[in-house]
């Protein structure tokens, strides 16, 4: 029986030339957030771009971030990783 999608929870299939997109907009959002590094959008947005890449870790991280900026947030379900 192949996984469920809970169970696999991304990479999502993506074609090159959107992963490149998407890095190329990462590495965007990375330098928004050095300049306003208290930005929460810009922390939910770098959270979107690393779960449509696959990079669980960066997303679970920039998503804690941006609940340490703004602790009463509700993370969209889009975001929502499961616990």
């Amino acid at each position: 029986m192949p996984p469920r999608m809970s169970d696999t929870m991304t990479p999502l299939v993506i074609s090159r030339d959107e992963a490149a997109s998407l890095e190329q907009s990462l590495g965007q959002w990375k330098t928004i957030i050095k300049e306003h590094p208290d930005y929460r959008d810009g922390y939910l947005m770098l959270a979107w771009i690393s779960k449509r890449l696959g990079k669980t870790e960066e997303e679970r991280t920039y998503l804690h971030k941006a609940l340490s900026l703004d602790p009463n947030y509700q993370i969209p379900e889009v975001l929502q990783m499961d616990q």
